[in-house]
């Protein structure tokens, strides 16, 4: 059966994301999506 759930390798997510004009967090063989982008939110606080 397969798993409802999608998991990639870590070349699989690198290629995307050089594609995506959205940023993601690769976590556990899952990809998310970054809630916030931009200068905000890479500020060291």
């Amino acid at each position: 059966m397969r798993s409802p759930i999608p998991v990639f390798s870590i070349a699989e997510c690198l290629e995307a994301e050089s594609k995506s004009e959205l940023r993601h967090e690769y976590l556990a063989s899952q990809i998310f999506a970054m809630s916030a982008t931009g200068y905000a939110y890479a500020k060291p606080v």
